[in-house]
């Protein structure tokens, strides 16, 4: 779902990396960017490739609810890599907003050296993929091939668009260092400036004796190192959320704002009345999908694998006027057989209709660090669009939740072509959505999955050594949940026989690379949300030979993928863990002439960040590996990274034991 460019007024206008342009235009920058590029550069630590000197925003909006933005920045380039840092983007909408300049100047020494106007400027389209129209479009310029070390690439845009809704979002961040980053927003006498401000290391916030102005400032930001496993900056960066109010005798005709989430349930069911219609021919495809069907859940999954498989294809238009949260109607989108995320969960909601069940459309967001704010009341916090579907108390399943009328609804997702109806993806886990149900007034807080349940992987392999030390195996991978969904995305992108052996040989640890594959087998379980793969290998170096008939076995078989590995002794950023849940079950059959000479402990190590268990035992005539490690879904913070390290330390050391076996007498 697209939501008005105009309500996010955070336009990341340097992080477009663009093609080379054409030919030079000259000018000289203006006075604030060559004040800006004299500055000294500032200590930083870690050794950053480039620092912002500036980054400003400013935005008047006027009695109409035009907003005119105008955005400069200037960046002090201090290595060879942050060259990519000297390019600008200003985002607008086709045939709606409009592009009033658009410069970009490179300062040497004091100097302008190269300079870019508006029509040097690439005009792209921003058509995301699947999207056979759009319009929104980009301006872009790029310099990095101009630039050398100790540059500043300077940059202001000015764009002209009509509000839709009266509010507005900025975020700060980036990943480089920061001297000074400012937001200002205006208006007219009488009008009202309402902030909310959420996040860490708040801004400085002023404003003009008459109110017509208010200003966030953030100064000497460091440097974000790129560390692994770590959360979206947005996470800790301040948010700020503005809500524009006009006195009473200049709001006719100005864009609205919300005062409740009820406010925003009506707008949105205005917005979209008589789209969810119906057809002859969708409600014979309803009946006939579920037919045979002896219960609501078995409809429920007939008709949301149905509405999955359809292709997701968006057509942006009309953005300007709210379009980007109005589906099309369920009987043009059935006939068409195609539809972006509003769409599809607008035909599915039609289908269930025709089958005897309720659902209501839930606005959520596509990205998991994307914070949903309560005292915000405003569908520009959304960009996603999913179905809530009423059910009954019988059915029980991980992503039912109750809302604020205590109906309990199954989230499904129709877009997501992995994940299973029971099951949430990872982005949706733990995420606020709105219901718009009639007269919802309020957040629903969908549920983190444990780890057992959601976020399982069972592994299973049988081995036959030979006497030459050669061996053969068969191997059963399963997921279920996220894992299983993760799976079945791996095994849609193994579309041929070669990509299929690659995923599988992936699947077994570095020991056994090299391995010929055999009979690799798909099986998707859906009404369980179980997807696996099976196969046999063969590997004619599996002991490891030591003097006296003594051979050392590794059973540790499978990748270790899934397993975090910090090898940095110090850490500056959070650490997130995803959830995970792996049991594994290696059975190693031993041929006529081997003993078991030794086997390791059991090991058990445990924290707050999981479980770690391993043992070896004698079975019959061979022996028999199980291991589970369990992982819970956490944001660790950095002062707590010895302990985590320890952790894994723990488990890689558990990880690294082996059999003794021993040939002959």
């Amino acid at each position: 779902m697209k939501s008005h460019l105009s309500g996010s007024f955070r336009i990341l206008t340097l992080l477009c990396f663009g093609a080379s342009l054409t030919p030079m235009a000259w000018g000289e920058a203006p006075a604030w960017a060559i004040s800006a590029a004299a500055q000294p550069t500032p200590k930083l630590e870690g050794h950053p490739p480039a620092v912002v000197l500036l980054d400003e925003t400013a935005m008047e909006v006027n009695e109409r609810g035009l907003c005119t933005q105008v955005h400069r920045g200037a960046i002090r380039i201090l290595d060879t890599t942050g060259a990519r840092w000297a390019t600008a983007k200003v985002h607008y909408l086709d045939k709606t907003d409009r592009v009033r300049n658009a410069s970009a100047w490179l300062v040497r020494k004091g100097d302008t050296y190269k300079s870019k106007n508006t029509r040097d400027w690439d005009d792209l389209s921003l058509t995301p993929a699947g999207a056979v129209y759009g319009e929104i479009r980009a301006k872009v310029v790029d310099l990095k091939s101009e630039t050398a070390e100790g540059d500043v690439f300077a940059f202001e845009t000015s764009l002209e668009q009509p509000l839709l809704i009266a509010q507005l979002r900025y975020v700060w961040g980036w990943d480089i260092p920061v001297v000074r980053e400012t937001c200002r927003v205006c208006v007219p006498a009488g009008f009202k400036i309402e902030p909310i401000l959420h996040g860490e290391n708040p801004p400085t916030a002023t404003s003009t004796p008459d109110q017509r102005c208010s200003t966030w400032e953030v100064r000497d930001q460091p440097y974000r190192l790129a560390e692994p496993f770590a959360p979206d900056l947005s996470r800790s960066a301040p948010d700020l959320m503005v809500t524009i109010t006009p006195p009473p005798q200049a709001s006719r005709g100005f864009p609205r704002n919300f005062r409740s989430w009820t406010e925003v349930t009506e707008w949105a069911e205005a917005l979209s009345a008589g789209q969810c219609d119906s057809a002859p021919a969708l409600a014979e495809a309803a009946h006939q999908l579920t037919q045979g069907c002896t219960d609501p859940l078995a409809k429920i999954r007939a008709l949301g694998s149905y509405v999955q498989k359809l292709r997701y294809v968006a057509l942006d238009t009309n953005l300007g006027k709210g379009d980007g949260y109005k589906p099309r109607k369920a009987s043009q989108v059935f006939t068409q057989g195609y539809g972006d995320c509003k769409d599809k969960a607008n035909l599915l909601q039609a289908m269930l209709k025709e089958v005897g069940i309720t659902s209501y459309p839930v606005l959520a967001h596509a990205a998991s660090e994307i914070e949903i704010w309560p005292d915000f009341p405003s569908p520009e916090q959304f960009d996603h669009a999913i179905l809530g579907i009423v059910v009954a108390d019988n059915i029980q399943l991980p992503s039912v939740v109750t809302d604020a009328a205590n109906e309990r609804l199954l989230i499904f997702d129709p877009t997501d072509p992995f994940t299973q109806v029971g099951d949430l993806s990872n982005t949706l886990q733990g995420a606020r959505v709105h219901v718009l149900a009639k007269g919802s007034d309020s957040l629903v807080l969908l549920p983190r999955i444990p780890e057992a349940e959601g976020h399982l992987v069972v592994r299973k392999a049988k081995l036959q050594l030979s006497l030459d030390g050669s061996i053969q195996g068969n191997v059963s991978v399963h997921g279920t949940g996220q894992s299983g969904a993760a799976l079945r995305f791996r095994l849609f992108q193994a579309s041929q026989p070669k990509e299929l052996d690659e995923l599988i040989s992936s699947l077994l640890g570095e020991s056994l690379k090299g391995s010929k594959i055999q009979n690799g087998k798909r099986e998707d379980d859906l009404p369980d949300g179980c997807c696996g793969v099976s196969f046999e290998f063969s590997n004619p170096k599996f002991l490891q030979p030591l003097p006296n008939g003594l051979t050392i076995a590794r059973l540790d078989v499978m990748t270790h993928a899934a397993i975090p590995t910090f090898a940095a002794k110090e850490r500056k950023l959070p650490v997130k863990l995803n959830p995970l849940a792996q049991s594994d079950e290696v059975v190693l059959e031993l041929p006529a002439g081997f003993t078991i000479e030794e086997l390791p402990k059991p090991a058990t190590v445990e924290s707050a960040y999981g479980r770690y268990q391993r043992s070896y035992e004698a079975r019959g005539t061979g022996v028999v590996l199980t291991r589970r490690l369990e992982l819970k879904a956490q944001i660790v913070p950095s002062t707590e990274y010895a302990s985590l390290r320890a952790f894994f330390s723990e488990v890689g050391k558990a990880e690294r034991a082996a059999v003794l076996l021993k040939h002959g007498a």
